[in-house]
């Protein structure tokens, strides 16, 4: 009986095994990272829609970035624009 062989094939059993485990570990986390960055992107659209429906004037007097006073405006002309598409009808 050859003790080199049997020993080998346990060895890349093991190390097979471990390689295995490494990738699904490195996969696990890499969804991880991605359902996190989702949540985040997610939770900063629903602060950034909720701030927005916020008066123009109201936002310049608490001091919002410009980006989102400009964001708040550009849906209120928007609102406006479909208004008058409405009324003309």
């Amino acid at each position: 009986m050859n003790c080199n062989a049997n020993s080998s094939a346990a060895l890349s059993a093991s190390i097979s095994g471990s390689a295995k485990q490494g990738t699904l570990h490195a996969a696990t986390e890499f969804v991880q990272s991605l359902w996190c960055a989702h949540r985040e992107r997610a939770h900063l659209a629903r602060a950034q829609s909720a701030f927005a429906e916020i008066d123009t004037h109201t936002l310049r007097d608490i001091g919002a970035p410009n980006w989102l006073i400009a964001e708040s405006t550009s849906r209120d002309d928007a609102r406006g624009l479909r208004l008058i598409d409405l009324y003309r009808s």
